[in-house]
């Protein structure tokens, strides 16, 4: 088993349940699980991975990121107009955990919406002229944002099947608007990542959108 020298001793209490299912979703055995279940993660590591991915003092504060010493981070799911929070979806930073986004059960597949410095979001819905970026991950977004961009992030490649995603796109004036879909690299090798960019570029483009391809 691979050395984690990023987790400190933490509380023991976990539910059983909860344990069994992140035995089934790992090769571990159930003590290295409980080693790493039962441990939690330093706010130092936590803090370093957010800078690392490119995001400021400033720009965690405004999208609210916070530490979660359980899992990893925090970043909560607001509503584009009134700002109210939907709920709060998860980062998963112990390895070698294969599921790397968590969120509570029955909440609704959204967008993540970060602060945007030069207009607030019901304007940009309204404005097909300010082009948007729909990207994957919450901390894309952030940064995009921080470079003056109107970014989305969309959860997973197929997120934008979503009821309720698409429910919030519906508010947006899509007709004439640019929109740029900045996947992850993978789009190069995974003919999956691939078919969902492509079947979203469709999706856009027969409600009036002009989408156009980005890559990292």
């Amino acid at each position: 088993m691979k050395h984690v020298p990023v987790l400190v001793t933490g509380n023991k209490k976990m539910n059983n349940k909860f344990n069994q299912t992140l035995i089934d979703i790992s090769s571990l055995n159930k003590r290295e699980i409980e080693r790493l279940v039962y441990s939690r993660i330093s706010a130092t590591y936590i803090l370093r991975e957010l800078f690392n991915s490119g995001l400021s003092m400033k720009r965690i504060a405004l999208d609210d990121y916070k530490e979660d010493n359980f899992w990893g981070w925090q970043v909560p799911m607001r509503d584009p107009v009134s700002g109210s929070v939907r709920f709060y979806r998860y980062k998963n930073l112990k390895q070698p955990f294969e599921i790397k986004y968590y969120q509570q059960k029955g909440v609704p597949l959204v967008p993540f919406y970060p602060f945007l410095d030069f207009a607030r979001w019901l304007e940009v819905m309204k404005d097909s002229s300010i082009p948007i970026i729909f990207t994957e991950g919450e901390k894309k977004a952030s940064c995009l944002a921080s470079l003056g961009k109107a970014a989305i992030s969309i959860p997973g490649v197929w997120g934008w099947c979503s009821v309720d995603l698409q429910k919030d796109l519906s508010c947006f004036a899509l007709e004439a608007r640019t929109v740029f879909l900045l996947f992850d690299d993978d789009i190069k090798t995974k003919p999956s990542v691939r078919k969902a960019l492509d079947e979203f570029s469709i999706f856009l483009h027969r409600a009036g959108a002009k989408p156009k391809e980005m890559t990292i």
